[in-house]
C-alpha cells in the first residue's frame, strides 16, 4: 500500500510539473545558449575529450550532455527542453525522497504523523517542482549546468542518508549506499561548483539528525568527517584554484557595467541579492534574466545594510530554532550553505541570477512548509492549502515560460525590466534583425548607443541593420566605429568585407575577409 501511495505521489509531482511547462519545449535559444551550445564547436561533437576537458573542466559532465543533444537533434530546441525538463521533474522526486529519510528519524515522530509527514514531503516537493523561480534553470537551456548539478547534489545527500540510515541500524551493508554517494559527488564536482558545498551539507546532516552520534563526536567514525574534509580539499584542488586570486582581483560588473567588483563590493551586493531572491520565493512577480543591479561599495548603504541585518537575522535562527524547530532550522542552513559558493565573496560577473536559487530554494521552501502545517492543524484545510498553492504557482510558471517563446518576447520583457542596460537593447536589436524587423532594430539600437556611446555590439549591429536598408555609406561609418571600440573583433572586418562586396569594391572586400 505504501509503494501504490508513493507511486500516486510521484505521478502527481510529475503531472504538475508537466502542465507548468508544456508550453517550454520549443521556446527558443536564448542568450548564452548561443555561446554554450549553438555556436560552440566544443559540443558539436561527442569525441575529443580533451577539447572538452579545456574548455570547461568542472562543468565537463553537463558539455557532455549537450554534445549528446547535439549528436541526436543539432539545434532542434525540442530535444534539449525534454532533458532539461526530465532532470528537473527527477529533482522534484529527490526532493521528496530526501524529505522521507529526514522525516523517518526519531526527533520527529512526535512532531507529525505518517500521513503528515508524506504531505510535507509531497509540499516541498511541489513547490520545488512548480515555482516560476525555477524556470530559469529549466526553459533557460545553457542552465542545464544548475539543474544538473543539483541532480547530482540531491543525489548524493538521498544515498548519503540511505546509507546513514543502514548505519544507525547496524545494517553492514551501509557501504554501497556511501559510495554510491561518494560517485554522484564526483559525478557533480564536474558538473557545475556549487556541488562543492556538499561536504558541509553532509556534516550539517549529521549534526541536525543524528545530534548524539553524529560524525563530530563518535570517535569510531572519525574517518567519515577526515574523508570528506579531504573531499572538500582535494577536488577543488585538482582544478588549480588559486586562493590568492580570489581575494585580489576586479573584474567589470555583468549586472552594471558602469561598476568594478572586488571580493567586498561583491559580498556587500549580496546582502541586497538575498533579500531580492527570498521577495521572489513569496511573491514571484517581474522576474528577469539580465538583471540592472548597481553594486555595493560600503556597508553603510542604507538598503545594503538593511540587508545585511536581514541576512544576520535569518543566519541566528539558524540556531534558535535548532532546538524546537529542526527541519525549519535545518531548511536555513541549506540555504545559506548551498548559495555559499555564488552568494559571498567569490567574484562572478554578474551579481544576481534567478538559477542561483535552483538548489538553495530547497530550503527554503523546508521552512516555508513547516511553517504552513504549523498553521493549518486541520488535514483537510492543508490539503487544500496545499493544492491551491501548487496551483498557482504552476499557472505563473506557465506564463512566465511564455515569455521564452520567442528571443523577441524574450528580450522585449527584459527591456521593460532593465531599461537602462544597453545589452539588453543590443540583444532585442539582433533578434529584430534576425526576424527582419529592421526599423525596429535600428530604434533600439539608437536607444542602446544613447545608454553606452563606447558599446561595440550596438555599433555593429546599426551597421548590420543600415546595410540591409542598403544605406551603405552610414553602414561603414558605424562599421568604423565598432572597429575603433574593438579593433581586434575578427566580426567587424568580415562585416566590412560584405559591405565592400555589396558595393563591388571588390580588394576591399578581399582585404577585409583576410583581416577576419
Amino acid at each position: 500500500m505504501n509503494k501504490i501511495y508513493t507511486v500516486l505521489i510521484l505521478c502527481l509531482i510529475g503531472a504538475f510539473g508537466y502542465l507548468g511547462y508544456s508550453n517550454s519545449f520549443t521556446t527558443a535559444f536564448q542568450f548564452d545558449d548561443l555561446s554554450f551550445v549553438v555556436n560552440n564547436p566544443v559540443v558539436h561533437n561527442i569525441d575529443q575529450f580533451s577539447d572538452k576537458w579545456d574548455y570547461y573542466n568542472t562543468r565537463i559532465v553537463t558539455l557532455y550532455t549537450f554534445a549528446l543533444n547535439y549528436h541526436f537533434h543539432e539545434i532542434s530546441v525540442f530535444g534539449y527542453h525534454v532533458v532539461n525538463f526530465l532532470i528537473h521533474i527527477f529533482n522534484a522526486f529527490l526532493v521528496y525522497a530526501l524529505l522521507v529519510l529526514i522525516l523517518r528519524k526519531d526527533i520527529f515522530h512526535s512532531h507529525y504523523s505518517d500521513k503528515e509527514k508524506k504531505q510535507l514531503g509531497l509540499f516541498v516537493a511541489l513547490l520545488f517542482c512548480c515555482h516560476p523561480l525555477q524556470t530559469q534553470a529549466v526553459t533557460y537551456i545553457s542552465q542545464r549546468y544548475a539543474s544538473l548539478a543539483t541532480l547530482f547534489y540531491l543525489l548524493t545527500m538521498v544515498l548519503y542518508a540511505r546509507g546513514r540510515e543502514q548505519v544507525a541500524n547496524k545494517d553492514k551493508k551501509s557501504g554501497v549506499w556511501f559510495v554510491g554517494a561518494g560517485l554522484a559527488a564526483l559525478v557533480g564536482m564536474l558538473t557545475k561548483e556549487i556541488v562543492f558545498t556538499l561536504p558541509l551539507m553532509i556534516v550539517a546532516y549529521e549534526v541536525y539528525f543524528y545530534p548524539k552520534k553524529n560524525i563530530l563526536r563518535d570517535k569510531a567514525k572519525h574517518k567519515y568527517l577526515i574523508a570528506l574534509l579531504v573531499f572538500l580539499l582535494i577536488v577543488p584542488a585538482l582544478f588549480g584554484f588559486d586562493v590568492g586570486l580570489i581575494f585580489n582581483r576586479s573584474i567589470q560588473s555583468g549586472s552594471h557595467p558602469a561598476d568594478t567588483l572586488t571580493p567586498m563590493t561583491y559580498a556587500l551586493t549580496q546582502f541586497r541579492v538575498i533579500p531580492t531572491y527570498l521577495k521572489l520565493f513569496f511573491f514571484p512577480a517581474n522576474q528577469n534574466l539580465d538583471y540592472d543591479f548597481p553594486a555595493s561599495h560600503t556597508l553603510f548603504e542604507q538598503n545594503t545594510f538593511l540587508g545585511f541585518l536581514f541576512v544576520f537575522i535569518l543566519m541566528g535562527l539558524v540556531f534558535v530554532t535548532y532546538s524546537r524547530y529542526r527541519l525549519f532550522s535545518f531548511g536555513l542552513a541549506w540555504f545559506f550553505i548551498a548559495a555559499m559558493v555564488e552568494c559571498t565573496i567569490i567574484l562572478i560577473p554578474h551579481v544576481i541570477f534567478e538559477h542561483r536559487m535552483y538548489l538553495p530554494s530547497i530550503g527554503m521552501f523546508m521552512c516555508f512548509s513547516v511553517f504552513l502545517f504549523g498553521l493549518a492543524k486541520n488535514t483537510k484545510v492543508r490539503l487544500g492549502l496545499i493544492f491551491l498553492i501548487a496551483i498557482l504557482l504552476t499557472m505563473m510558471t506557465y506564463q512566465r515560460n511564455r515569455v521564452y517563446e520567442t528571443r523577441i518576447t524574450f528580450w522585449e520583457d527584459n527591456a521593460k525590466k532593465s531599461p537602462n542596460k544597453a545589452r539588453v537593447y543590443d540583444n532585442l536589436a539582433t533578434a529584430y534583425l534576425e526576424n527582419g524587423e529592421i526599423d525596429k532594430a535600428i530604434a533600439v539600437i539608437h536607444r542602446a548607443i544613447q545608454l553606452d556611446p563606447n558599446n561595440f555590439e550596438s555599433f555593429n549591429n546599426l551597421g548590420l541593420a543600415l546595410m540591409q536598408k542598403r544605406q551603405f555609406n552610414e553602414a561603414l561609418a558605424s562599421f568604423q566605429k565598432a572597429r575603433e571600440i574593438e579593433p581586434e573583433k575578427f566580426l567587424t572586418y568580415n562585416n566590412l568585407g560584405t559591405l565592400y562586396l555589396n558595393r563591388r569594391q571588390f580588394d576591399k572586400a578581399e582585404y577585409n575577409y583576410k583581416e577576419a
